[in-house]
């Protein structure tokens, strides 16, 4: 499950390898560098040397052995001078070869006589000591033709060094000096082998040092992980005792409501019965008392709906059933139901279906009058003074419905969690008006139960505005016929 001691393994294996691979590589790079600039530098001032003891002798002869064969340059006693000086100079040092080029290219001295007569006029080497620059570099031989005749294995530094006057620094000639630099390089190798070592077994530290830290994180992780998974089975059985809990609640309220309603409906049939005076005449002060308890009782039946719609919400028990339904006369039932509680309070309540709106529609109708119903009571409860009106528009197979009032409003802190259960602007136990607040909760889970949404605008002081939308088809109905 956590690999990652596998694959830090492997990866910094990887990268410490490849790391001092890349520094012992640049150090060897380096020190090659170093031990070809430095023996250039000696060749340099061994060159001025055989200048200062050369040049006032042999400057003419080399010159001018620039355009003689090879049988002449050998047979000048100039060339016999000049190859037993260079040795006699050349004695108890590192240089095992020397080649000297006239200015127009040709080899007119070499210890290897072979190289005599040779044109080196297009070697870069050549062209940039002649343009009174330096040239080197290291080249490796199994076999090489040196003063003291043939030499193996051996490691060389090539180097082109101008022969230039003192008076004028005119270059009379290019020498070429090779220089044996087999034990320096044998040094250097030595060195970054012993330095290699000891890089190895400080990478083998450094390795084994953050595989132990990499192994304690692991650990680390693996107990975290076990805690979490623990706690991902702890929540999980607390989720199921949860939903359980809640099934049982929902159950529990909707078999109450449903057993609180038998007697309630009782009780409000006899007082209708009583106040009617069917079962004979009451006297005004027992009737008044009678029709109170007959409006607590439908008060009391309202609240247990909808604690029974909530449960029933809850419980998955509700389903949604749409049905041809005619708008006019939906929203007319809602009207007569409310028009009362409007009267109380000398308020105005508004209904405006607008022209677009089709006669016919398929709608589940008792849960959209359910809908309207608390959305209008709600509004009649909190306006004291004003207007309650219900807008219908209708586009594109669309219905929507505008519930506003001139109440009190909602400050907007409380508009976010309005449409929650049990929510209600006054929440104290002093509160002006009554109510459960499940009636805007039963709005919205009606509404998103048949694919709608809810929305609202509100403002203290002024009002509020509720827009429900729904998806509602016209249904086309099919003309009388003429008889």
């Amino acid at each position: 499950m956590f690999p990652l001691v596998r694959y830090f393994s492997i990866a910094s294996l990887i990268v410490l390898i490849s790391g001092a691979g890349i520094i012992l590589f640049g150090v060897h790079t380096q020190n090659i560098n170093n031990l070809v600039e430095l023996r250039e530098r000696s060749n340099v001032v061994l060159t001025q040397t055989y200048a200062n003891t050369l040049l006032t002798e042999y400057s003419t002869f080399i010159v001018q052995a620039g355009y003689m064969d090879t049988d002449e340059i050998l047979a000048s006693p100039e060339y016999q001078n000049l190859d037993a000086d260079i040795r006699r100079l050349t004695n108890d040092t590192t240089i095992i070869k020397i080649k000297i080029f006239a200015p127009n290219g040709n080899t007119v001295y070499s210890s290897d006589l072979a190289d005599i007569g040779e044109d080196k006029s297009e070697g870069l080497g050549f062209l940039t000591a002649l343009r009174g620059g330096y040239a080197s570099k290291l080249f490796y031989t199994d076999t090489f033709n040196a003063f003291e005749g043939n030499v193996t294995d051996r490691n060389i530094v090539e180097s082109y060094v101008p022969f230039v006057t003192r008076s004028n620094n005119q270059v009379l000639g290019v020498i070429e000096l090779y220089d044996d630099v087999t034990p320096l390089l044998n040094n250097i190798n030595q060195q970054l082998f012993s330095g290699s070592i000891g890089l190895i077994l400080l990478t083998i530290a450094v390795y084994v040092v953050l595989l132990s830290i990499v192994r304690h994180a692991e650990n680390l992780m693996r107990k975290q992980h076990a805690r979490i998974q623990q706690n991902v089975a702890d929540l999980a059985k607390a989720n199921v005792e949860v939903a359980k809990a809640a099934r049982l609640k929902s159950e529990f309220l909707s078999t109450m409501s449903h057993e609180l309603r038998t007697p309630l409906n009782a009780i409000i049939g006899y007082s209708g019965i009583i106040t009617s005076g069917i079962a004979g005449e009451v006297n005004p002060k027992a009737n008044n008392m009678v029709k109170r308890i007959s409006d607590s009782g439908q008060h009391l039946l309202m609240l247990i709906n909808n604690v029974l719609d909530i449960s029933k919400i809850e419980a998955g028990r509700m389903t949604i059933v749409k049905d041809k339904t005619y708008v006019a006369d939906m929203t007319a039932s809602v009207a007569e139901q409310l028009q009362v509680l409007a009267d109380d309070k000398n308020l105005h309540l508004d209904i405006h279906i607008d022209d677009t709106v089709p006669k016919l529609l398929m709608l589940d109708s008792e849960r959209v009058k359910q809908i309207l119903i608390n959305l209008l009571s709600n509004g009649i409860k909190f306006t004291d003074v004003g207007t309650v009106s219900l807008g219908l528009a209708w586009e594109a197979n669309t219905l929507t419905m505008k519930v506003s009032d001139t109440g009190v409003g909602i400050p907007p802190h409380a508009q976010d969690v309005i449409f929650d259960e049990f929510r209600q602007i006054d929440g104290s136990s002093t509160r002006t008006h009554q109510g459960t607040g499940l009636g805007l909760a039963i709005v919205r889970k009606f509404t998103e139960a048949m694919d709608g949404s809810v929305s609202l605008k509100s403002r203290v002081g002024e009002g509020s505005t509720f827009t429900v939308v729904l998806p509602a088809e016209s249904v086309q109905q099919a003309m009388p016929q003429a008889v």
